[in-house]
């Protein structure tokens, strides 16, 4: 298998993403990013292809300007 091919753990991710690891998981259960399901336990691992296309998709114009987690003040009246 070429380095390129090789597969990334939830740890991993999260590092290359700057994120938890529960958010990880989250990406994977609402499907935001693909996983393959290895091993007895079915742990999540990752292509780093399948995350360069999550991270294009990011930075496709409907997410411009979308700051998760960040609110619009109501304005005074």
């Amino acid at each position: 298998m070429a380095e390129s091919d090789s597969l990334m753990t939830v740890k991993e991710v999260a590092a290359f993403l700057n994120v938890a690891e529960v958010t990880v998981r989250r990406m994977t259960a609402r499907g935001d990013l693909p996983c393959y399901r290895v091993g007895n336990r079915h742990e999540r691992r990752f292509r780093l292809r399948d995350l360069e296309v999550y991270l294009e998709r990011r930075r496709e114009p409907s997410h411009a300007g979308a700051t998760p987690g960040l609110r619009r003040k109501k304005a005074k009246r």
